[in-house]
């Protein structure tokens, strides 16, 4: 775990609806500082979201090494959230 500011900038890719974003960050295994990478967030509906993260110094394709995928979980009725 670590504690770390990363700053990245994009836009929504009119086409896929996903938002790109590229920035840098610091590979503490490695000991590289300000690594290119880039950012994807796709949103395949109301309740899932996937995060990519893609290593780009490793090449023009198969960079992706990390996938999260995120789903909203369904309130119970009557619990009162």
């Amino acid at each position: 775990m670590d504690t770390a500011m990363l700053v990245a900038e994009g836009n929504i890719d009119p086409k896929t609806g996903a938002l790109l974003l590229y920035g840098t960050l610091d590979e503490y295994l490695t000991g590289e500082h300000d690594k290119m990478v880039k950012y994807v967030w796709r949103f395949p509906s109301d309740g899932k979201m996937i995060h990519e993260v893609h290593d780009l110094p490793i090449g023009e394709t198969k960079t992706k090494v990390v996938e999260i995928t995120f789903t909203r979980q369904k309130s119970e009725q009557g619990t009162g959230s």
